[in-house]
């Protein structure tokens, strides 16, 4: 026998029974947030992103730093690393087994 179908979310027994502070969502239910350290895909375009990388070569990182900054997937933060590397403007600086850092490529 199967369970009981709730029409919505607000129904469903483990969920807050709490009302939604007024004119917003709870914190807890967006997906991100909506900071300059994490911009996400949704957030911003690739020219903040990009920036953003830019601005946090101020010393070698991580590609693993860059991506929590930036809020994105492994594999989008890669690709997005390379395409800026095939510009010229930053290069992985040196790989330590399967971790690379990345720095800016000097003007």
């Amino acid at each position: 026998m199967r369970g009981r179908r709730w029409t919505n979310w607000a129904q469903h027994e483990t969920r807050d029974t709490e009302p939604a502070p007024p004119g917003g969502r709870r914190a807890e239910t967006t997906m991100y947030r909506k900071t300059p350290e994490i911009l996400g895909r949704r957030n911003a375009g690739a020219g903040a992103r990009r920036q953003l990388v830019l601005d946090q070569l101020c010393r070698p990182r991580t590609q693993t730093e860059l991506q929590d900054r930036l809020g994105m997937s492994r594999t989008g933060t890669l690709h997005l690393l390379r395409r800026m590397a095939q510009e010229g403007l930053i290069r992985p600086a040196e790989k330590i087994g399967v971790t690379r850092i990345w720095e800016r490529e000097s003007p």
